[in-house]
């Protein structure tokens, strides 16, 4: 017999009747794992509307930006002949190496110049970096805010927009998002694996855009003083990610310091960057 008290039990709000729908029905006839991540996938599975739309708006529509110019011939260079270099040959700087690797391997496996499987891939990154997106919501707050997260990285018009340029916004997005989830997780429950993939992810969002490898020694910092207790343990959850940062970023600064002749880390925009940042 219902009573007034398995009334007052029931989940009284939204949020509970999406994300606990599982604590109901038969022991054994359950799937929790299914339950705790349909909000996501059906998330994930609305979003692929809205960009499969634009996808199709921008068929057939030329390269107009400049940086996506720029980014298109440094990634033909990298298919055709393995070399960094710019339109008339010579090696280059002026970009971090990343996006155009990404997009020369693109180039090689479905056609030079397919800048529809370009679009393609960035919008299967972007639905990835959604799922990361709600995981840091559930790490740092609750699941209701990583449903609320995931549902406006998803749909946030300019990311949408960014899908379809061959421009580096949707992976280095990508990557500062898996450096604030591996953070996150390092805080709560450190381990070797997850500090060593925190650099990583730093040393790969730094090759995409160069601001990032400003925050290295920042977020080494943060974890010194956020996690303990004990200062060899601080030092070491410190060290083990800049050291694993050194050594993706260490051959590119080598490369770009031999080519310009002077100390130049990612690219020779750095000073500019940071004076539009200021701006």
């Amino acid at each position: 017999m219902r009573t007034d008290s398995d009334a007052i039990a029931e989940p009284s709000s939204v949020h509970q009747r999406i994300t606990q729908p599982c604590s109901r029905g038969k022991r054994g006839s359950d799937h929790p794992t299914l339950c705790r991540f349909l909000p996501l996938i059906l998330i994930l599975l609305a979003g692929l509307v809205p960009r499969l739309l634009l996808l199709e708006f921008f068929h057939g529509l030329p390269i107009q930006i400049v940086d996506a110019r720029s980014y298109d011939q440094l990634a033909t260079s990298l298919a055709e002949t393995g070399s960094y270099v710019d339109d008339r040959g010579n090696l280059t700087s002026l970009r971090p190496p990343l996006y155009p690797a990404v997009v020369s391997v693109l180039y090689r496996t479905s056609g030079m110049g397919n800048i529809v499987a370009v679009r393609v891939f960035q919008a299967v990154v972007s639905l990835i970096t959604t799922a990361i997106v709600y995981w840091i919501g559930v790490e740092i707050y609750s699941r209701r805010v990583g449903i609320t997260a995931a549902v406006i990285c998803c749909f946030y018009p300019t990311l949408l927009g960014f899908n379809n340029l061959l421009l580096s916004e949707i992976i280095f997005t990508f990557f500062v998002s898996v450096v604030v989830l591996l953070a996150t997780i390092t805080i709560k429950r450190e381990s070797l694996t997850t500090l060593v993939l925190l650099g990583v992810a730093l040393g790969l969002g730094a090759l995409t855009r160069s601001i990032l490898w400003l925050f290295a020694p920042l977020i080494a910092a943060y974890l010194f003083v956020a996690c303990g207790p004990g200062i060899p343990r601080r030092l070491r959850t410190a060290l083990i990610p800049l050291a694993a940062f050194g050594l993706i970023v260490g051959p590119w600064i080598y490369r770009n310091t031999k080519l310009q002749e002077t100390l130049t880390f990612i690219d020779v925009m750095g000073g500019r960057n940071v004076m539009m940042g200021n701006y």
